[in-house]
Order: structure tokens, then sequence, then C-alpha cells
């Protein structure tokens, strides 16, 4: 009996996980980049709509992943490689808000 089992009881040890959660951790990713992208063809055209939408949608993106960088080291070895994925992220999300605000 591990200790887990010893304090939180038989059987809490093993983990359930949804089959469409793998599916959403796919899809979701795509979905943002294809409205980054989307997003980032706009300021070029000179539509100032969008240089305000990408900015809002960059601080909310990296203020949401943020919260998800605390949690992610939780899950071990795997913990660590979404946290570099959301350091990332939030590097690009940086680079977005100065590129939009300096007009480029």
């Amino acid at each position: 009996m591990s200790a887990a089992d010893r304090v939180f009881g038989d059987g809490s040890t093993t983990v359930e996980i949804n089959p469409g959660v793998g599916l959403w951790s796919i899809v979701g990713p795509l979905a943002v980049l294809a409205v980054y992208a989307l997003i980032y063809s706009y300021p070029r055209k000179g539509k100032n709509w969008a240089r305000v939408t990408g900015i809002v949608l960059a601080c909310l993106g990296s203020a949401f992943s943020l919260v998800g960088f605390f949690d992610a080291f939780f899950y071990g070895l795997y913990g660590i490689v979404v946290a570099l994925a959301i350091v990332a992220f939030v590097a690009v999300n940086v680079v977005w808000i100065v590129a939009a605000i300096r007009g480029r």
C-alpha cells in the first residue's frame, strides 16, 4: 500500500482521463493559432480594430496561461514541458503587444 493510499484511501492514486481531453489538447491550440494568424494579418493592412483585438487577446491569453503556470508543476516532467510552453506563449504575446503598440 502506498503512502497516498494510506492517507486518502484505497484507489485514490488512479487517474481517469476523459478521451475528449486529448482531442481538445490538440484542437484548442490549433484554434488559438488560427485566430492569432488572422489577427496578425489585418494590422499589416492598416486595420486598427485588429490591433486592439490582438492586444486584448494577448493580455487575456497571457493572464490565463500564467494561472496555469503554477498548476503545471503538479504533473512532474510533463509539467516542466507545459511550463516552458507557457513561458514561450507569454513571450510571443509580449512581442505581439510591443509590435502592436509601435504600429508595425
